[in-house]
């Protein structure tokens, strides 16, 4: 997969473990090259959370602020690409 996102193994396994935000921009590429639909892949994260809430009942509020964060950095890149998109 890594090279596939032309990033090294490394770089990889430090956004599956968490230690490396996933952008808006890879989570389209990993869709693309698992051949699913993004609705779907989140659908994965989503039972995979599920799971884990269940699990490990993570209910920290460190958690939440790190979610947060990660969306605020989603809106900001959605609006750069509408930025540049109407730029063109």
């Amino acid at each position: 997969m890594g090279h596939e996102l032309d990033i090294t193994m490394a770089a990889y396994r430090k956004i599956e473990i968490g230690k490396t935000k996933l952008t808006v921009d890879r989570l389209f590429k990993i869709s693309n090259i698992l051949n699913l639909h993004i609705r779907d892949l989140i659908s994965l994260h989503s039972e995979f959370t599920e799971y884990v809430n269940e699990e490990y009942s993570v209910n920290n509020i460190d958690f939440f602020k790190k979610l947060l964060e990660a969306k605020d950095e989603q809106i900001l890149l959605l609006k750069e690409r509408e930025k540049i998109k109407y730029k063109k």
